[in-house]
Formats: C-alpha cells, structure tokens, sequence
C-alpha cells in the first residue's frame, strides 16, 4: 500500500511539474498580457524592495503578498492627512500585538501605477522591520493594490 501511494505521489508531482512549466509558457506567449512596471531586483535578495514614489520624495517599500493591506511607515503619518478610522488592535508576524491607524491613500506610485486606488492604507511602526531586515523601509505593498494586476491563468 506504501508503495503504491508512494508512486502515485511521485507520478503526481511529475506530471504538477510538467503541467507548470506549460502554463508558464503560456504567459510569456499571450499577446493580451502588457508590462506595467519593471524594477531591478537583487538577485541574491529573499525579498523585493521597490521605489515609490510619494510627496516628491522616492521611499523603499516592500513587496509582501502576505499583507491584506497596503501600509505605510508611522514616519509618513503626518503628510498622509486626516486619519480616517480609529486605531485598531493588529497582529504582526508571529502574533507581536501593534497598533494600525488608517489613512486615506495617497497620491503615491510605484513606477506609473498610483496607490491611491488601494482607498485606504494602514500606518504602523515599521522599525523593528527596518531593523530585522538591516533595511530602511517605508512602507509594504500589499494584495489590496496588487490584486488589481493580477490576471488568471
């Protein structure tokens, strides 16, 4: 029984793996699909770090598809405006309580593509990330703007 499972089991990652590399070749083929944006990342980085553009000024953001929602560094508090809900308990990585206060979105970009339409943004202190990362970041692009990119297969 073992090994019967055993083979179904390798037989079903064979052919995800063949099945994958299909699909793949079907979106570098599709004449529909159109970049956006493009941006250099380190090949030697686990995360990517990305430019956006805000109050004239470029800040590093982090791409995160594990964030709901797009946030921004509590050092850009107070040119984001008026808060518009009150502050709210959150659960930062590995269950760290934190504190979430939520702002309008700004006119901010990442390359052409403007934020503004993710509607809302969270504000939360980001340092101990900045400091885990050995990394100044402003901000984390979350799914609440990147699902708007994001094309079925």
């Amino acid at each position: 029984m073992r090994k019967i499972i055993s083979s179904y089991l390798s037989l079903f990652f064979v052919a995800a793996f063949f099945l994958s590399g299909g699909c793949a070749e079907k979106l570098k083929s599709s004449p529909d699909q159109k970049v956006l944006a493009e941006f250099i990342v380190p090949s030697d980085s686990n995360l990517i770090f990305i430019p956006v553009r805000f109050d004239e000024e470029e800040y590093l953001f982090c791409l995160d598809t594990g964030s709901n929602t797009t946030i921004f560094d509590v050092s850009l508090k107070n040119k984001l405006g008026k808060r518009i809900l009150w502050p709210k308990k959150g659960e930062a990585a590995l269950g760290k309580p934190m504190k979430v206060e939520y702002f309008r979105a700004p006119q901010a970009y990442l390359g052409p593509l403007n934020l503004k339409r993710c509607r809302i943004v969270g504000v939360v202190d980001l340092e101990p990330v900045s400091f885990a990362l050995a990394n100044k970041i402003h901000g984390i692009i979350g799914m609440d703007f990147l699902k708007k990119y994001v094309s079925p297969l």
